[in-house]
């Protein structure tokens, strides 16, 4: 064991409000492009499974030996109670628990497990897989958990090891072996692996080498309803070869929910039946959220999971003092802490809906007993005011037979009509951190574009639209730093960006007033005057859901330019707001749309946003 020799240690690591480089909300090229094998969040399919090895005559040994004791049989047992194992008879339960696996028929109870989608009409890629396996060995193959034995075979035929069976399940759940080519390196990871995802059984070597009976498949099948989905993050410059002993490799949460608890949550079975068969769908994530709660609790973690899921938890309940007794944990605690932290900061802001809350740490270390102290720049109280707040906006503006772009653009106008931009920021930022945040626009009315785009990505998190929040900076203030934020938003399956800062200008004579001119762009558009990594966010391409398009004041020549302009007249609308695409039309050109094709008699001002090409006309029906 190693001894950490720490001795009160102080450090405090702050966040700037004034820095806004940090990541908001992780895009998939900058958190993922680390996590080399991340996976998708297991889902059980549960039916009634017949443990479909009766779809294939089970093998038989034909060596004398003695009665074989399963190990497994209460697991089994349980499987059979929660409606996911029924062994190989239709009629009653009989697990033949002592019965061998071939590769194929391995593959049949994992697809079902797991939940994998297949096609009863799927042809796998495989030369070597019976027709009824056909199916099922092509689900594991898309889902990355059986790739086969080389030259296009799968050896469905043959009987899988025990260490092939914890490799197929370590994959699901996203610990990735796939730059391991040196087999005695996998040996070495797949004990550590198991270790982490509380899958171990045996150890040795004879054990991992040895042909699988289904009773090893239970036995492993029923400790990953207890597991965490996982990601892997390997540590800069580490070479291929590197191994989880080498302590540098860390599992990071890629959902808070056991397996169990996904199965739950998704109504595949009742929280009734699993109570009364004295299961816990969470482990002892339940009694731990309740004593971060309380602030009080020594954690004593033995791996770097717990103590992630510590911290990303204390974090969601902005609990101020975490203890930890690291004598049982094998590594150096406070480089693996540093490690983790900003990746639990990441995702609780993400799971919880409110960025920048955090505000740094201090760690005092004395031997294996650690305090770390957490420090926030919105109280919990403020937070949950921020919440309670955006659940109040949607439940007020938001119904179910709203389209998508019309829930955007109730929410859209929502932010920009009840919002002010707070300009004395520009030229002093102190007192005003809750401009930042989404605390600005929903308990102040005053922000900045950090605050208007972290606003939107909440209420979209309550209403289930994807966004994100987007780091840049514009062409008028270019800067290496990113200085202005926005969101990219995901509309009917299609992204565009959405910059709701722009579209509430200040105007001159600092009246308010609501544009739509950055209401989904493409990238296009957007790039006539925003600046931003575009190979870290999702590519805008689409132009249906512009507002311009989507409510038809879009011109192509000054025909259609007209048109629009004597239809909003004759309805008597004040603002009339056009995009135009392959010319720009002069001031005579607006005013003669206005006083010579329809029948207004008043005055007119007009505006350009010359870079979008739009135009802004305001009349008065008085």
């Amino acid at each position: 064991m190693k001894i950490i020799n720490i001795s009160n240690l102080k450090v405090w690591h702050t966040s700037s409000q004034n820095n806004k480089s940090k990541l908001i909300t992780p895009p998939k090229a900058n958190l993922n492009e680390r996590l080399s094998g991340s996976k998708k969040t297991v889902i059980f399919l549960v039916l009634l499974v017949i443990f479909a090895f009766s779809l294939a005559s089970p093998v038989v040994s034909n060596a004398q030996a003695a009665p074989y004791e399963p190990k497994y049989q209460e697991q089994a047992e349980i499987l059979n109670s929660l409606g996911l194992f029924n062994g190989i008879s239709s009629t009653e339960f009989t697990p033949y628990l002592e019965g061998e696996l071939t590769r194929e028929t391995s593959m049949i109870l994992l697809c079902l497990v797991f939940g994998w989608d297949y096609d009863k009409n799927t042809i796998s890629v495989f030369s070597d897989v019976s027709a009824w396996a056909q199916p099922y060995v092509k689900a594991a193959y898309d889902n990355g958990v059986s790739y086969g034995i080389g030259n296009e075979l799968f050896g469905g035929s043959q009987r899988p090891t025990n260490r092939q069976l914890i490799t197929w399940i370590l994959r699901e759940l996203g610990y990735n072996d796939i730059w391991n080519v040196d087999t005695k390196i996998w040996d070495q990871n797949i004990i550590a692996y198991s270790e982490m995802a509380n899958l171990v059984v045996d150890t040795s070597k004879e054990y991992l080498s040895a042909n699988s009976l289904r009773d090893d498949l239970v036995g492993l099948c029923y400790k990953a309803l207890f597991t965490y989905p996982v990601s892997l993050l390997l540590p800069e410059n580490q070479n291929n070869n590197a191994t989880v002993h080498s302590q540098k490799i860390h599992a990071v949460l890629t959902s808070e929910k056991t397996v169990l608890h996904t199965l739950l949550i998704n109504n595949k079975i009742s929280q009734e039946h699993v109570t009364s068969l004295g299961l816990s769908s969470e482990l002892s994530s339940t009694q731990l959220l309740e004593k971060l709660k309380a602030g009080v609790y020594t954690i004593k973690p033995t791996n770097d999971i717990e103590v992630f899921e510590s911290l990303k938890y204390a974090l969601l309940y902005q609990t101020e003092k975490l203890y930890f007794d690291a004598n049982l944990y094998s590594v150096d605690f406070y480089d693996s802490f540093k490690y983790m932290i900003p990746h639990a900061v990441s995702l609780a802001e993400k799971e919880l809906g409110v960025f920048d809350f955090y505000g740094g740490y201090s760690y005092n270390g004395i031997g294996n007993d650690i305090t770390i102290n957490l420090k926030y720049l919105i109280s919990k109280n403020t937070v949950q005011g921020i919440l309670k707040k955006a659940e109040e906006i949607v439940a007020e503006l938001i119904t179910e037979d709203m389209t998508e772009y019309q829930k955007e653009k109730s929410l859209h106008d929502y932010i920009i009509n009840n919002t002010v931009y707070n300009i004395a920021v520009l030229t002093d930022d102190t007192g005003l951190e809750y401009t930042h945040t989404p605390e600005g626009v929903f308990l102040n009315g005053s922000a900045v574009c950090d605050g208007y785009s972290e606003a939107m990505l909440l209420l979209c998190k309550i209403i289930g639209i994807e966004c994100h929040i987007i780091l840049g900076s514009t062409i008028d203030n270019p800067s290496e730093v990113p200085n202005h934020a926005w969101n990219i938003i995901k509309i009917d399956g299609e992204y565009y960006h959405l910059d709701i800062t722009w579209d509430d200008p200040v105007l001159k004579n600092q009246e308010q007033t609501l544009r739509y001119d950055y209401f989904n762009l493409s990238d296009l558009d957007m790039f006539k005057d925003h600046i931003w990594d575009a190979s870290s966010y999702p590519q805008c391409t689409a132009t249906e859901n512009n507002y311009y398009i989507k409510e038809e004041y879009f011109a192509s020549d000054m025909n259609e330019y007209n048109k629009i302009v004597k239809n909003a007249i004759a309805q008597q609308v004040s603002h009339i707001s056009i995009k135009c695409s392959g010319f720009t039309p002069t001031v005579d050109q607006i005013t003669a749309s206005v006083w010579n094709y329809s029948n207004y008699p008043g005055d007119i001002s007009y505006s350009f946003n010359e870079i979008q090409n739009i135009t802004e006309i305001f009349l008065s029906f008085d």
